[in-house]
């Protein structure tokens, strides 16, 4: 019996190279759940820092630098591949972020335009 292992995919969401999945991040202007002082909040992604950071913006228009990758500190806001997971928990490959990011956008843009009515 010979066992062998293969290393990820790298469009996998999992095992995306951190520039991979900011870069994407930033293109599609990915909307994440994040937790800030105890309170779920709907931030996009916005610019990649050189430190490995993402600086966010949550709708209310705060913006926040968060880490790429690694786990959050206490106290600390999680990183991005946390809030990824939490967001798009079912989405195994990077497509699928830009698929279901769409969708997002077109329901964010049918309640604001049921607002202004």
């Amino acid at each position: 019996m010979r066992v062998e292992w293969e290393s990820l995919h790298p469009d996998l969401i999992v095992s995306a190279p951190d520039a991979t999945l900011s870069a994407l991040a930033c293109q599609v202007k990915l909307l994440l759940s994040i937790q800030i002082e105890g309170v779920i909040l709907t931030a996009t992604c916005l610019k990649t820092g050189l430190d490995s950071t993402m600086t966010i913006q949550v709708f209310k228009g705060q913006t926040y630098s968060i880490p790429l990758d690694g786990q959050a500190r206490n106290p600390g806001l999680p990183s991005l591949r946390e809030c990824v997971s939490h967001s798009y928990g079912q989405a195994r490959w990077l497509y699928e972020l830009i698929s279901w990011e769409l969708v997002a956008w077109s329901q964010i843009q049918n309640q604001t335009n049921g607002l202004m009515a």
